[in-house]
């Protein structure tokens, strides 16, 4: 089977662990933050024109690198991996949003131990989903997941702070172990066919 997964949220904890360096940064009292749920990509709108300055800091500091993995993350994909399944992780950080974003990304994955098969630093997930032949999507972002609805078979949602009020149509999960669940249970039922929504 081949999987498509995104990384910010849904690999690794971005939202919670970067909102004290945002806090920091802006000179914000971080339980103001988490009230509001600001981070790097939900900013107040008065301070919208300094996201790129933001990303800047973040990549200057190196803390992108100090993101943490999703607990159980690193052992499911290892263990789907070696079910047979493609690891293709699509994430929308490009050189336009974070300058050397394949080279960060790709050294951010080796050294926490992250099995995959390609990478992609490609806004336009569509095309890579297409491109691939991804069966399977996992994403934390409900409007990602809707847009490319019609690439692959199936999608999970990956439950987050910023999706958690949102009506999905797609099957949540809250850890990487449920992941594992579905998609040995996919791989069960297609032994012998390709892979087709009911």
């Amino acid at each position: 089977m081949i999987i498509g997964i995104d990384l910010d949220d849904t690999i690794i904890n971005s939202f919670e662990d970067l909102m004290p360096f945002f806090a920091e940064y802006f000179g914000l009292d971080l339980d103001y933050c988490k009230d509001n749920n600001y981070s790097y990509n939900n900013f107040p709108e008065e301070l919208k024109d300094k996201k790129n300055e933001f990303i800047k800091y973040l990549q200057e500091k190196k803390l992108l690198s100090k993101i943490s993995v999703k607990e159980n993350a690193i052992q499911v994909l290892k263990d789907l991996h070696e079910l047979g399944c493609r690891i293709i992780i699509i994430t929308a950080r490009n050189d336009n949003i974070l300058p050397n974003a394949f080279l960060e990304t790709k050294s951010f994955l080796d050294q926490n131990g992250i099995i995959y098969d390609k990478i992609f630093c490609e806004h336009d997930k569509h095309k890579i989903l297409l491109q691939e032949g991804v069966e399977l999507f996992i994403d934390d972002s409900l409007k990602g997941l809707i847009y490319n609805k019609d690439a692959c078979n199936y999608h999970i949602l990956f439950n987050s702070v910023m999706n958690k009020q949102e009506k999905s149509e797609f099957p949540r999960v809250s850890s990487w172990l449920e992941i594992k669940g579905i998609v040995e249970k996919l791989i069960n039922k297609n032994k012998k066919g390709s892979f087709h929504q009911e």
